[in-house]
């Protein structure tokens, strides 16, 4: 109960905190999320030496993909919180949900439940309710809202196909062996986009330091959801999210919420609830099929909840 608790403060305090620090001083994404991965690097070698774990360079470059998926996502919703409510971007990243059962169906071959395809439905129904008018603002803002919660979705859901692809094929290697390449690649392209920008902080103001504790935490404290109360807590806990983050981005940034948000939100609270119920029997009906074991599942999603710094 503790860490429900933590989490949902964190995911809230967190997001609401982000969109307030754009208000405050013009922090750069791509420096920010460089020194994010790098501190996760750091760590990562840190218990890999500690374990003392094999590594082994070669396929390094197949990290490289998800890695770069993962830092245009991460940047572009970074930017998005000057521009968009905190609780907007919160609700359409549930789309993830829809994008990822199409790709992992695709590429991983995976079947789901009726009741989850349902749920999908259900979702998008939602999704699109709240598209026809997400925020109070001209059209071109409307389909600039409209457009990022497709793009930054069906990213996310990519790079998170890409990454279990990479830890199936190779189950025998420690995911912790693992997170340092795909860490290292992860430091390198927000670098990069860094230097081509060429532009830095005239002053290091201090919500910068806390907009970099926040998404460093977040993927940790993710992990431990997934790894003691397992993703359908985590997903659960993401609703909840939804329905405090939309609260405090009206009572406290005095962000407007649209009726149309409001009534397709509650749809999409409904749809994903619906997913996780019908989640859980499809991984019974799984479970008795092939004996897969909960922890070889929870370390693959973890893998995937953990790059995306944008809450659970």
């Amino acid at each position: 109960m503790l860490l429900i608790f933590l989490t949902l403060l964190l995911n809230c305090t967190g997001s609401i905190f982000v969109q307030y620090s754009w208000r405050v001083t013009q922090w750069d994404p791509p420096l920010v999320l460089a020194i994010v991965e790098a501190t996760k690097f750091c760590i990562s070698i840190i218990i890999v030496k500690r374990l003392d774990l094999p590594f082994q360079y070669k396929g390094c470059w197949k990290f490289a993909v998800p890695s770069l998926l993962y830092s245009i996502l991460n940047i572009s919703v970074s930017y998005a919180y000057s521009i968009l409510p905190a609780h907007y971007i919160i609700t359409v990243s549930n789309l993830k949900i829809v994008w990822a059962m199409c790709f992992t169906q695709l590429c991983l071959r995976r079947s789901f439940s009726k009741r989850q395809w349902i749920a999908a439905s259900i979702i998008i129904f939602g999704l699109a309710i709240i598209s026809s008018k997400p925020i109070d603002g001209s059209s071109q803002q409307i389909l600039a809202a409209i457009l990022f919660g497709v793009f930054s979705s069906a990213l996310s859901s990519a790079a998170g196909t890409a990454c279990e692809h990479l830890y199936i094929s190779d189950p025998d290697t420690s995911i912790h062996v693992q997170n340092v390449k795909i860490y290292a690649f992860g430091t390198l392209f927000n670098l990069i986009v860094f230097l081509i920008k060429g532009k830095t902080q005239k002053e290091w103001h201090w919500v910068t330091s806390v907009v970099i504790l926040y998404y460093a935490l977040s993927g940790i404290l993710v992990s431990f959801v997934l790894k003691y109360l397992g993703n359908v807590a985590r997903n659960l806990i993401g609703v909840m999210t939804m329905i405090c983050v939309t609260i405090c981005s009206h009572y406290i940034l005095h962000n407007d919420i649209t009726t149309q948000f409001f009534i397709g939100g509650a749809i999409v609270c409904g749809g994903t609830a619906l997913f996780n119920f019908g989640k859980a029997d499809s991984a019974k009906t799984q479970k008795d099929a092939n004996q897969t074991t909960d922890e070889e599942t929870t370390e693959l999603i973890s893998r995937q909840d953990e790059e995306d710094t944008s809450p659970v």
